[in-house]
């Protein structure tokens, strides 16, 4: 392996913003016909269900409101149930019932009323010639998905421009009479809204395709983002950092760090009907550690910040670095001994991949440190507030192509996401990866890197890499060549003047006689690098539009002589010879190559009914 200055970037946080929350959504259509509205009923004890077909498997039920009703007299329970136990109401159904359903997928919807024998009353009834009545009143709000994926936000930042409504649905879509869209997520931690900007903070439908869609994280889920809550702005201004209704730190606060919180520890405020705020319990999925990092600031470490490091050193009980994946928490360092520590359940790791729809986020610990890779994600890659190495607005460098140490060795942070050595399949990481020199980068020559200094197998690497127009699609840093001995050579660039040149990615050769040169191995093809045109053979193209122009021409020509020779005509060549021993002339090559039509007078190419003289004789060109 070559040696070089290698810079590992240690991930050691202030506070961690990471990814966040991870939440899938979608975008439906609903109003006019999909609402249906009905009732039925039947006398005596039985049951009576009423079918609904959807009409196909992207049809949602978002809500189901009915009303119950008994004859006067009659005293039997009654109950219901929704498909069949999507709802399941057995008390109270002699008046009225209401559930969101948060768009839940269905096929068939099913709609069942149950009345039970009037046990008090029916026999006297029996003998008056009654019997009871039960009647129901239905709604359900059906809606239709056209549109759904997975994304995330962060707390600490605003809302999440996500996209203006058009861009996720078909250019020939046209919103029914009575009809909208929603925009919903099906995290209950992340509100969702529509609008011309972030202050529509309140607006979930819209008619009007041209408004934005945002996203932000609403931990304690009272329908509000929490960036921009008064309590939490308080509470950040006073120092600490807030979480679903607890303050950890800071000024004032009644949350006192270097503590553990069970789950079920955290309240926020609601409005009631009646516009007062009330308290109202949250419960995350597990505990959260109210803990000090290494500049001694308060900072909360819980489940639901996917992604987010979190390294806790200042606290007696509590010294670890730590990362969630939403579903478990991951130490890296010495093993938890404290209560606290313990409580969490972490695990240990080396590698860890955490996944984000069509992205993965790799982790990694070494030596008490995590180490992250965001791959080529740059909406995910939240910058951190201190020694971060993520694609940020602020100018930070991203983490593509860094050279980090992993349990293994060092190695590069991947497009993929994915930590390793070969960077044939990842252009933004080969464009960003440290060269040789550490002066500059490696190169991308179309389909490979040229060349990954910690991978032994690519080490002195030598291939052609034939130019595409797919193989530079959206990447506008690099241009075509090839790779010779480890080192990038562009298209239209002599490796050996006048004998080896690189055309559209590929090696030449005109002339060479030396056999190790000439027994150089494609390590992709393993067939020789070095390709013969043949004198006056192919006519080579050896420059393109994303390569510097010769100036002497950008076609290049194998001579009988053994030399390239450079020429904008792009004419095809045959062998011709001068029709006088060039040798008593001051010409200087027997033999040239020129157009069929042309002829050769010993240091050019001649055009038809040309004359030429030499010595007492006279000749013309045919």
């Amino acid at each position: 392996m070559k040696k070089r200055l290698v810079l590992s970037v240690v991930l050691v946080l202030c506070a961690s913003l990471a990814l966040g929350d991870i939440f899938d959504w979608g975008l439906y259509l609903q109003g006019g016909s999909f609402d249906v509205t009905g009732s039925f009923g039947f006398y005596q004890s039985g049951t009576k269900t009423l079918p609904y077909v959807a009409p196909d498997n992207q049809t949602h039920i978002r809500s189901f409101t009915y009303a119950g009703h008994k004859r006067n007299g009659c005293s039997g329970d009654m109950s219901a149930a929704v498909n069949p136990n999507l709802i399941s109401h057995s008390s109270g159904l002699d008046g009225s019932y209401s559930e969101d359903l948060g768009y839940s997928v269905f096929e068939d919807l099913l709609i069942r009323l149950h009345g039970s024998d009037d046990k008090a009353s029916g026999f006297s009834n029996f003998f008056k010639g009654k019997s009871c009545h039960y009647t129901m009143s239905y709604t359900y709000l059906l809606a239709h998905e056209e549109y759904a994926e997975q994304s995330f936000v962060n707390r600490r930042k605003q809302a999440r421009l996500l996209g203006r409504v058009s861009s996720f649905l078909d250019p020939r879509f046209t919103l029914g009479t009575g009809q909208e869209l929603k925009v919903f997520s099906h995290n209950p931690r992340v509100w969702m809204f529509v609008g011309d900007s972030q202050s529509e903070e309140n607006k979930t439908t819209t008619t009007d395709p041209r408004d934005n869609v945002y996203a932000c994280q609403d931990l304690d889920q009272n329908q509000q983002c929490d960036y921009n809550q008064l309590e939490v702005q308080d509470c950040e201004a006073g120092g600490g950092d807030w979480l679903a209704g607890r303050c950890c730190g800071g000024d004032e606060s009644d949350t006192d760090a270097c503590e553990l919180y069970q789950a079920d520890d955290f309240v926020t405020l609601v409005r009631d009907p009646s516009g007062l705020s009330i308290q109202q319990n949250i419960t995350l999925r597990a505990p959260a550690y109210c803990g000090e990092n290494q500049n001694g600031d308060p900072e909360w470490t819980y489940l639901e910040d996917i992604g987010g490091i979190h390294h806790l050193v200042n606290c007696p009980q509590f010294d670890l670095s730590i990362v969630s994946d939403g579903t478990d928490y991951y130490y890296c360092g010495p093993s938890p001994d404290s209560a606290d520590e313990r409580a969490l359940s972490p695990q240990s790791f080396d590698y860890l991949a955490i996944h984000a729809g069509p992205h993965t986020h790799t982790y990694t610990c070494q030596n008490g440190q995590i180490y992250e890779c965001p791959g080529d994600d740059i909406a995910m890659a939240i910058p951190y507030t201190s020694g971060g190495i993520l694609q940020a607005n602020d100018g930070r460098t991203r983490a593509l192509g860094q050279i980090t140490e992993t349990p293994d060795n060092d190695q590069y942070c991947r497009d993929d996401g994915t930590f390793g050595l070969d960077l044939d399949k990842y252009p933004k990481a080969c464009m960003d990866a440290p060269d040789l020199s550490g002066t500059g980068t490696e190169k991308w020559t179309g389909h490979y890197c040229c060349s990954e200094d910690l991978d032994p197998a690519d080490t002195n690497e030598s291939y052609n890499d034939p130019y595409d127009d797919t193989a530079f699609l959206n990447i506008t840093e690099s241009s075509s060549g090839g790779c010779w001995q480890g080192q990038y050579t562009e298209t239209s660039q002599d490796l050996v003047p006048k004998h080896i040149v690189n055309a559209q990615g590929v090696y030449y050769q005109c002339g060479v006689t030396d056999q190790n040169m000439l027994s150089v191995q494609d390590l992709h093809t393993n067939i020789d690098v070095l390709q013969d045109p043949g004198v006056c053979g192919k006519l080579i193209l050896s420059s393109n539009t994303s390569a510097i122009q010769r100036p002497e021409g950008s076609h290049a020509v194998c001579q009988p002589w053994g030399e390239f020779t450079f020429t904008d005509d792009p004419t095809p060549t045959v062998l011709k010879s001068a029709q006088w021993n060039v040798t008593v002339t001051n010409q200087t090559h027997q033999e040239g190559c020129c157009p069929a039509n042309q002829c050769w007078n010993g240091q050019e190419c001649q055009a038809k009914n040309t004359h030429m003289r030499v010595g007492d004789k006279g000749y013309l060109c045919q």
